[in-house]
């Protein structure tokens, strides 16, 4: 039996081997690759390529912030702001970071559970050792669950990884200070620390917000009113202080405009009461994947049909009816079950935010790495009490001992292979296709995060047209489709086809700012000039502050020979931003063309400067000596090869013929100056 004087050491020979149980389960991740939102939050977002550390340096950032998700989750992009200061974007330090976050949570989540069955399940003549198992246990299960993996092996979920560490901290000093018999300095600091962990928990992600009732709800079911230290007046006034608190973070987050929310569901393909009709069935799939370990159902996407009626599908009621008898199965037993009534109020509880109302999409797996976190108590508390009262000799029965081992090393084996999933954008979306073959996404995000970086074309065209005979949750995912089929096209220099291809995107969404500025970038290639302006203007009008639209168009009008109106535009977005390298290069080799070649030397070593590794940019600077000043083109020539081969010269400038956006430049007389 283990006894007060070594019981410190069991629970750090416990915490150690629930690390290393998490080590092991996501040592195979460090190098999985990035996927879907992680480019546009990290390695696409120049939000997070801050060039300082320093605060002034990082409350300046944070103010200019324009991505919602940062913004409204600004420890999280503290966090990510730091990943890429010190690892730009090599995966494995933001990797490395994910894990210490869920190592820390877990580490946390076992001191809650066995400080709760301490306090308020055993007795003191009971074993100790029995609540450090049942803890050990719950928060393994929780930790080593394959579900898990969204929140940790997916680089972006930091967002709800991050949220969980300070949530479950933040519980962890309510715990400690509630305890403390009488008031005092540090009973007042653990309830500081508590609220300022709920306000990080809150910064990393806003459906924290559900803390203050997590916090009631233990309170009240565990604390008997003869232990409840603060009499009914207190009680009422700090539950009405919660409440304004959260109401008034909730009032920040959402804008100030609570009706105006609602306003999402415009763009989703379903209604207010078909979301909440589908979140019971999502909800009762969740708690299928938690507890009956389907190892075959964890992925991204889920091919859930919406529930438009009570009976359509027929699982809508049942589902319903599953939740409800759960709620009120925990207040019925609340009294003589509480730890189960607290796992499952804690469960529904903390999906509110992201499973009723708020127009978000229906389903993501990483939405449960709060709500599952007491989920597995009772089931470990209830299984090893079993064990121990089963046991003549008043001890953990060797069979117990057995079932506990093989339930953990069945969940590390779990982990590992959905993990395995994530290595590459190719082994994780050819998963989703095996999951959900009747969704279009999967395919889809196949094509262009994997084939079509790769090089592999004819691969990606077939996956995209399989996209759109299949069935999405977006509706104008076919829009999608067609777009990037005109995208690759283009790239296959078929201009009629590419053409073709986004007339269809355009025609599901006429405002499909990506599909215009692709159809003029066709139209420039198949020399229709005139179209090409009309499609830019109209891009110009709508995002007024887009500069690189005002750049293309002065590029537009270089090609159609209006030099002083392409003078006038590009000029515009140099004096806007000077470092905008695509309008300085076109606005260089203008000035050329007009006979400006001062003005013109002076901007493309500008250029330069600026992207010292761009060939493009030296070889508009050698055109303007080419034409110019033969002796200085010869040495500028000398010293260009000092630092890159003639074949890569070569190869640029003949890539660069076939080019239609490539600058304006006489490619044929630059191919002459670089043949022996």
């Amino acid at each position: 039996m283990m006894t007060g004087q070594n019981s410190d050491s069991y629970t750090l020979r416990a915490i150690l081997i629930l690390v290393l149980l998490i080590i092991i389960a996501y040592a195979n991740t460090f190098r999985s690759s990035w996927h879907f939102d992680d480019y546009p939050n990290i390695v696409h977002s120049d939000e997070v390529r801050v060039k300082s550390l320093y605060p002034n340096a990082l409350f300046e950032a944070y103010r200019g912030l324009n991505n919602g998700n940062h913004r409204q989750r600004p420890v999280t992009w503290l966090t990510f702001v730091v990943n890429w200061y010190w690892g730009q974007d090599n995966v494995v330090g933001y990797h490395a970071v994910n894990l210490l976050i869920h190592l820390v949570s877990s580490i946390f989540l076992f001191l809650c559970c066995r400080h709760t069955l301490a306090a308020y399940v055993f007795h003191k003549d009971d074993d100790p050792t029995l609540a450090l198992l049942a803890s050990f246990l719950a928060a393994a299960m929780w930790a080593l669950h394959p579900i898990q993996t969204q929140a940790v092996t997916y680089v972006v979920q930091r967002m709800a990884s991050l949220s969980g560490m300070f949530y479950i901290l933040a519980l962890y000093w309510f715990l400690k200070g509630v305890h403390l018999k009488n008031p005092s300095g540090l009973k007042y600091a653990y309830f500081g620390l508590m609220v300022l962990c709920w306000f990080l928990a809150l910064g990393s992600k806003p459906s924290a917000i559900m803390f203050p009732a997590a916090v009631g709800l233990f309170y009240f079911l565990f604390e008997s009113p003869n232990r409840q230290r603060l009499s009914p007046g207190v009680r009422i006034a700090v539950f009405g202080g919660a409440c304004v608190v959260v109401g008034a973070v909730g009032y920040y987050l959402i804008g100030g405009n609570p009706i105006g929310l609602l306003g999402g569901y415009s763009i989703r393909p379903f209604t207010l009461t078909e979301r909440l009709l589908t979140e019971g069935r999502i909800l009762t799939f969740h708690l299928t994947q938690l507890l009956l370990l389907q190892p075959f159902s964890f992925a991204l996407v889920h091919d859930i049909p919406i529930s438009t009626s009570f009976i359509s599908p027929p699982s809508t009621i049942i589902s319903i009816l599953v939740i409800v008898l759960l709620i009120g199965l925990s207040f019925c037993v609340r009294k003589r079950a509480p730890l189960f009534s607290f796992s499952i109020l804690f469960f529904f509880v903390n999906h509110a935010v992201e499973s009723t109302v708020l127009p978000l999409e229906l389903i993501y797996e990483h939405r449960n790495y709060i709500p599952s976190m007491f989920l597995f108590l009772p089931l470990s508390y209830g299984f090893l009490n079993y064990s121990y009262t089963r046991n003549a000799s008043d001890k953990v029965a060797p069979w117990g001992y057995f079932i506990l081992i093989m339930v953990v090393f069945t969940l590390v084996g779990l982990t590992i292979h959905r993990n395995q999933d994530w290595r590459t954008e190719e082994t994780f979306w050819t998963d989703a296709i095996q999951k959900s073959p009747g969704i279009a996404r999967p395919y889809h995000n196949l094509a262009r995060d994997h084939y079509e970086r790769v090089g592999d074309y004819e691969t990606a065209l077939k996956l995209y047209k399989t996209a759109l005979n299949k069935r999405d949750l977006r509706p104008d995912h076919k829009a999608y489709s067609y777009n990037n089929i005109a995208s690759l096209y283009y790239k296959m220099s078929e201009y009629d086809t590419a053409l073709e291809y986004v007339e269809n995107a355009l025609r599901i969404n006429h405002q499909y700012e990506v599909a215009l500025y692709n159809k003029c970038l066709i139209l420039i290639s198949m020399g229709q000039m005139i179209e090409a302006e009309t499609i830019v203007k109209l891009l110009m009008e709508r995002y007024q502050s887009n500069l690189d639209y005002r750049a293309l168009y002065g590029f537009v009008l270089m090609k159609m020979g209006r030099n002083n109106d392409a003078e006038s535009q590009l000029g515009a977005v140099v004096d806007t931003n000077p470092y905008h390298l695509t309008a300085l290069m076109h606005f260089g080799v203008l000035q050329g063309i007009m006979g400006n070649n001062v003005e013109a030397e002076q901007i493309l070593i500008k250029l330069i400067k600026y992207s010292p590794s761009k060939l493009m940019s030296k070889i508009c600077l050698l055109e303007l000596y080419r034409s110019t000043d033969e002796r200085t083109m010869k040495r500028y020539l000398a010293f260009i090869l000092k630092t890159h081969e003639l074949r890569d010269l070569k190869k640029a400038v003949e890539m660069s013929k076939n080019d239609h956006l490539a600058p304006l430049l006489d490619y044929d007389s630059l191919d002459a100056v670089l043949s022996p």
